[in-house]
């Protein structure tokens, strides 16, 4: 029996779906209710009316269905249009540090709009950490799944009474837009230029902080076009329960030259905390202060 709020989710091929073993499978089953049935990537779907046939029998016994790892292989937003999924599962690969990476931050944000047009539910694949999972709330995903959870087991385990609370307190800052929270990002951290930069040339990260021996501050480096990396040492420090539009007001009388760097969020011992972009905090003003947002500010919160 499954948990209350729980589901059960069967990784099906479409050569698996076509196939007489499925349809057997399927003859002697009336009740398919809180089962999902994920169309994996490993091959191309050659025949989508037929496909589309035969999830129409699964969503008629009450199942539902997704399409597993969107964006790897073959599963193309083309599949997501065709099949119509409930859920819209995406690549592990675009979990990974999309704190840092406004790259796979913004495709993320894509896909959940993408997902929601067509009613379905998107989930992100591969979150391993608080941050990467502090991420994808912040973008507005509803369900996540991976390592920071638990890894695959025989049994369900609840999540640990760390793991909940943190979570909770995610969730309650981001509701409350409470501070700077919304718009908080992790990034990799290290002790000297060196490092930074070799971190920065494998080319995952945009931002690198070098912190002294007590987690403070000491410079941002962050890789720019066409110079390559940038030195920032001039850092404007905020604290995380700052006020949006006073973090921004503060961020814009800075010089030409330094008022679009990210600023450095410490705590109250100084401590580095995370870095907040210009941009993302000029949108979530723009948010916060219209209804609805510009179409500018969608396009900037989106860079």
């Amino acid at each position: 029996t499954l948990p209350d709020n729980c589901f059960l989710d069967v990784n099906v091929g479409p050569s698996l779906l076509m196939s007489p073993h499925w349809h057997t499978a399927l003859s002697g089953v009336n009740d398919l209710t809180r089962v999902v049935v994920e169309v994996t990537e490993d091959e191309a779907v050659r025949d989508f009316d037929e496909v589309r046939r035969r999830l129409r029998q699964i969503r008629d016994r009450g199942g539902s269905i997704a399409i597993d790892d969107a964006g790897a292989a073959y599963a193309s937003l083309n599949q997501i249009i065709e099949l119509r999924p409930d859920f819209v599962k995406l690549d592990r690969v675009f979990a990974r540090n999309c704190g840092v990476d406004r790259a796979k931050a913004a495709l993320i944000e894509m896909v959940g709009h993408f997902a929601g047009r067509l009613d379905a539910w998107l989930v992100v694949e591969g979150v391993e950490t608080l941050a990467d999972l502090e991420e994808v709330m912040r973008l507005g995903v509803p369900l996540a799944q991976g390592y920071f959870f638990g890894r695959p087991a025989a049994k369900m385990h609840d999540l640990s009474p760390h793991q909940t609370s943190r979570l909770a307190q995610a969730g309650e800052a981001l509701a409350r837009g409470e501070g700077l929270a919304a718009v908080l990002e992790q990034c990799t951290v290290c002790e000297s230029s060196g490092a930074a930069e070799r971190i920065l040339d494998e080319g995952e990260h945009l931002i690198v902080a070098i912190l002294d021996q007590w987690r403070r501050p000491v410079a941002l480096l962050e890789r720019a076009h066409p110079q390559g990396v940038r030195v920032l040492q001039d850092l404007t420090r905020v604290h995380p329960d700052s006020n949006p539009a006073e973090a921004l007001a503060r961020a814009l009388t800075r010089g030409p030259q330094l008022r679009f760097d990210p600023l450095a969020v410490i705590d109250g011992a100084g401590r580095f905390l995370g870095v907040v972009r210009i941009d993302r905090l000029a949108a979530h003003r723009n948010r916060e202060t219209s209804d609805p947002p510009s179409r500018a500010a969608r396009e900037l919160y989106a860079c």
